[in-house]
């Protein structure tokens, strides 16, 4: 058996009328569900990082619960009274799975929280302004908020990248975002699919100082995921009309072709996911032989997998 944990984690979502809710569930590597939690935003679900407990944004908010199913809460509710801009929330695990990072809370959605897991308190910060966006993307190793801010939720540009109250980075405004940002499993290091002037990059951008460097040569239109050890990338390749999963060093240089579909993730053992047949099949590749691993029941589609 791989060293992987039984769970997976994935959202589904309807593939025709009538549209219910997204659905998220656990299911294990036999194909078979173990926990249903209920309805989910379609942004995301993850574990922490020991595989115990499940964070996700949903329309009402942020929800914790153990992997079982069982002590879910609400720990920040979605704003129903906000004046400007409503915006949906973000969340992000601690290294040690002690906090998570909350991004879009508050009266106003124009919070930026951490919530401790042993207190059960919600504390800000950074500073609530009439027009911001804070969405979460992790914590470095010292225990650093990582986020961006944007200052005209435009969902855009322009905005920020920043550690604490520090900016490390500042996106022009003659890009626009086309795949979310992602944190380094040391914390020490974003990667972004990144639509420019000059075609599409993965965007790698060092937290500690700033500097960035792009990838170029791929067309990564949807969002990437680092290797466990910190080291590569994995990304969907849209290249004449079809998809194909790749790898590539966070230095750069020639990517690895993995095989036909859409990269999902790379999960903690070191395999990589990849939707295929129309985002009805899971499947994993380790670089042996491939496995199917979950195949979406009629009429729906997997909308995002993480693994335990």
């Amino acid at each position: 058996m791989h060293a992987l944990a039984a769970l997976l984690l994935v959202i589904l979502s309807a593939s025709k009328p009538p549209y219910t809710p997204p659905i998220l569930e656990t299911v294990n590597r036999g194909g078979m569900v173990q926990t249903v939690f209920g309805s989910s935003g379609d942004v995301g679900a993850w574990f922490s990082p020991d595989g115990t407990k499940v964070a996700w944004p949903a329309d009402d908010g942020v929800h914790l619960a153990d992997a079982d199913g069982t002590n879910s809460r609400l720990v920040e509710p979605m704003s129903t009274t906000c004046h400007t801009v409503c915006t949906e929330m973000s969340v992000a695990w601690s290294g040690d799975g002690t906090k998570l990072l909350i991004g879009g809370g508050g009266p106003g959605t124009n919070a930026l929280q951490v919530y401790s897991l042993a207190t059960g308190q919600l504390t800000d910060v950074a500073p609530r302004m009439r027009v911001v966006l804070y969405s979460a993307v992790g914590f470095t190793r010292g225990g650093a908020p990582v986020y961006t801010r944007d200052t005209d939720r435009s969902g855009i540009d322009p905005f920020d990248l920043l550690v604490g109250s520090r900016v490390v980075y500042r996106f022009g405004t003659s890009h626009c975002e086309c795949g979310g940002l992602r944190l380094s499993p040391d914390g020490r290091h974003v990667a972004i699919a990144w639509q420019g002037l000059q075609g599409d990059v993965i965007r790698v951008i060092d937290v500690r100082n700033g500097v960035a460097h792009d990838i170029h040569g791929y067309n990564p239109a949807f969002a990437l995921w680092w290797s466990p050890d910190s080291t590569r990338i994995v990304f969907p390749d849209l290249f004449q009309g079809s998809w194909t999963t790749e790898t590539i060093a966070a230095s750069g240089g020639k990517a690895h072709t993995v095989g036909p579909g859409i990269a999902v993730g790379w999960a903690r053992d070191g395999e990589v996911l990849i939707v295929r047949n129309n985002y009805t099949e899971l499947w994993a590749s380790d670089g042996g032989p491939e496995r199917l691993l979950f195949g979406a029941p009629k009429n729906l589609l997997i909308d995002w997998v993480d693994a335990a």
